[in-house]
């Protein structure tokens, strides 16, 4: 899935306005949700690493949810369909999964980060 950074870097104001957030709020949930996101990322390879499909599964059921709340579409969407391919046993689509969930959380941190939205 292509990553919609710089969409979202110019569209972050509207956004926490259709939340009904201010700044303030908006970039506690930010950092929120990728400080879970990140540790979801850890808790999915390891379970991929003990062979845990349905823990993959889980985590990812976790950001795709969390995605959601913030309006995170194509965050949601990679979850989602690593979400499905764990469900599905699809072992080969899971690590390619899990590398582009942990690109696009990246991306999103970056812009988060140059928009002064993360908290420390």
């Amino acid at each position: 899935m292509d990553s919609q950074q710089g969409d979202i870097a110019m569209d972050l104001e509207a956004l926490w306005e259709e939340l009904g957030l201010d700044r303030e709020q908006f970039s506690q949930f930010a950092s929120l949700f990728l400080d879970v996101a990140f540790t979801d990322l850890t808790r999915m390879k390891e379970a991929l690493a003990e062979e845990d499909l349905a823990g993959v599964a889980e985590a990812a059921h976790s950001i795709k949810g969390a995605a959601l709340t913030l309006e995170l579409d194509w965050i949601s969407s990679v979850a989602k369909s690593l979400e499905m391919e764990a469900r599905a046993g699809a072992r080969g689509k899971i690590l390619r999964g899990i590398d582009s969930l942990a690109r696009e959380l990246e991306k999103l941190r970056s812009c988060f980060q140059e928009q002064g939205l993360l908290q420390e």
